[in-house]
């Protein structure tokens, strides 16, 4: 769990909204100890450290998208199928696996947005790096093709660091982006569970009435308890 997870809460809502993230989020590591980012092999690491590859491994990787290409009709949808691969390694604990995964769709193509979304999770959850998670985010947010899940996971990533007004600015900007032939729904109704929670945070109950109305049942079930008990606040009766 991150520090800013362990930060003691203030004021009901804060302690209610506190432990609703903390279980929401992936807690794909949490019994693992946590190490340095840099300890790992390069290979799990984002981009593999930064570290310039040697001639057998820019061979291996020639050869990996070579390979990988041959089998799709094109190197971003390879990309897309790997990455699915490493989410699907991540939600089972596998951080090992999965940080190799979002690696490889990295190298088949850079523009991939949802790799770094991918690496962001897995440097937070596995490393408590969120620094390095911040800018994975970050980068994944600026890429074109982007599923609404990396703004969904970086809101969340914010309302544990306490920086809820910044949360709503970026789970805002997810809601109006919309992957063509993969708009993620599921991605979409935690966004604005995480946006009502946000605005509830900030006192904006108002909004986080009416954003806790709008969030569809496909939300993590932790999130939806959140919204439940913000629906059951004083300030959201008769609105």
């Amino acid at each position: 769990m991150s520090e800013a997870a362990a930060r003691p809460c203030s004021g009901a809502f804060a302690c209610v909204l506190l432990a609703v993230l903390c279980a929401a989020f992936a807690g794909a590591a949490m019994a693992q100890g946590k190490k340095p980012t840099s300890s790992y092999p390069t290979n799990e690491q984002p981009m593999y450290g930064g570290v310039p590859r040697t001639p057998a491994e820019q061979e291996s990787d020639r050869k990996y998208i070579a390979d990988a290409t041959a089998r799709e009709a094109s190197r971003a949808f390879a990309s897309d199928k790997v990455a699915d691969l490493g989410f699907r390694d991540f939600f089972k604990g596998d951080l090992a696996a999965a940080i190799v995964r979002f690696n490889q769709a990295n190298l088949l193509e850079p523009e991939n947005g949802d790799a770094y979304h991918g690496m962001a999770l897995v440097v937070y959850d596995r490393d408590d790096n969120q620094a390095l998670a911040e800018q994975m985010f970050k980068t994944a947010i600026a890429k074109a093709n982007t599923s609404i899940g990396a703004w969904a996971d970086y809101g969340r990533l914010l309302l544990l660091a306490k920086r809820a007004r910044e949360a709503v600015a970026i789970l805002d900007a997810g809601l109006v982006r919309t992957r063509v032939g993969n708009p993620n729904p599921e991605g979409a109704a935690n966004a604005r569970a995480l946006l009502a929670l946000a605005a509830a945070e900030l006192g904006q109950f108002p909004r986080a009435c009416r954003e806790a109305k709008a969030v569809p049942p496909l939300a993590q079930k932790e999130l939806l308890d959140g919204v439940s008990q913000i629906l059951a606040l004083p300030e959201c009766r008769g609105t």
